[in-house]
């Protein structure tokens, strides 16, 4: 998995607690041109897209795949 995430996924997907993705694991992740292009479409610094990101992604996980089921399609509810 990009950015060595796998565990941390692999925990998430399991209901373990979640905590916040480092800003490093998140540019790691994600990618440094993805995350400046986020920052720079939303007119937010850097740092406060890392630290969103990285708050946001873990529960996001959890909740697009609840009890580890790994959904084959986006829920409506996350379409809109």
């Amino acid at each position: 998995m990009q950015g060595g995430l796998s565990d941390a996924v692999s925990g998430w997907l399991s209901g373990a607690p979640t905590s916040a993705l480092s800003a490093e694991t998140v540019q790691n992740a994600l990618g440094s041109q993805t995350v400046n292009n986020i920052a720079s479409r939303t007119g937010l610094s850097l740092a406060t897209v890392t630290s969103a990101l990285g708050f946001m992604i873990p529960k996001l996980v959890q909740s697009l795949a609840p009890g580890g089921a790994v959904p084959t399609r986006l829920p409506a509810e996350a379409m809109s």
